[in-house]
Formats: structure tokens, C-alpha cells, sequence
């Protein structure tokens, strides 16, 4: 049987591999990069948490038609304004309360937020005629 000068070596090198890792993975959010892997129910579900929604823009010939995705959000919430010639935005605000009552029991619920996003074209969204 072999002498082991550092008998807990293969520990501090797990160790010493795990923070490297974490140092990685710090790097990669303090410079924009993913956590998460593309793809999944990650790219579907982080835009909603934090306010953000899509939105595909078609340029026509004489029209642009823009299509924005606001699930859960009633169509008398959103609001648009032209903020110049090429640049649109739409802004949207949810609220939503819940409360049940039951013998030894109440909850009330409360989630609001607000999202908004510029929409910015090549070509004017709004033409003078």
C-alpha cells in the first residue's frame, strides 16, 4: 500500500473544480451572458418575469402590421403612442386580486405589473398625406 503525503487531495480538487465552475457561471451573468440553456421553457417563461414581450413587426407595401404576444392582459390595458414617425410604443399594466374566505382560513392575492416596449422602423409608421 502506497503512503499518500495529502490523503484528502482528490476533495480539494473537487472543491477547487466547483468554484471554478461558480466563478464561470458569475462571469457569464455579470457579462450578459445565460445562465440557462437556450431553448425550453426558459425562453418562454423569463420574458414574462421580467416585463418583457415579443412582438413581430410585417412591413407591407403601404402598411406595417405589428402583432404583440400580452398574454393575460385585457385589450382595454394596452395602450399605443406614436413617439415619432418611426418609432411606436405599446405599454400595457395588469392587476389581478384574489381572495377566498373559508372557515379558519383567508388569502388575498394581489400581482400588478407593467410592461412597455418601443418599436422602432426603417420606414415611418405614421405617413402625413
Amino acid at each position: 500500500m502506497a503512503w499518500r503525503r495529502y490523503p484528502f487531495e482528490s476533495m480539494w480538487r473537487e472543491m477547487e473544480d466547483m468554484r471554478r465552475e461558480m466563478d464561470t457561471l458569475f462571469h457569464q451573468v455579470q457579462t450578459g451572458g445565460r445562465l440557462l440553456p437556450a431553448g425550453g421553457v426558459t425562453d418562454r417563461m423569463l420574458p414574462a418575469i421580467r416585463g418583457e414581450f415579443r412582438v413581430d413587426v410585417r412591413e407591407h407595401a403601404d402598411e406595417v402590421i405589428i402583432v404583440a404576444d400580452l398574454p393575460g392582459i385585457e385589450k382595454d390595458a394596452v395602450s399605443l403612442q406614436l413617439i415619432n414617425p418611426r418609432a411606436l410604443e405599446i405599454s400595457c399594466e395588469r392587476k389581478n386580486e384574489r381572495e377566498e374566505k373559508e372557515e379558519g382560513y383567508y388569502m388575498r392575492e394581489r400581482v400588478s405589473g407593467s410592461m412597455q416596449q418601443r418599436q422602432v422602423s426603417k420606414t415611418d409608421y405614421w405617413k402625413s398625406t
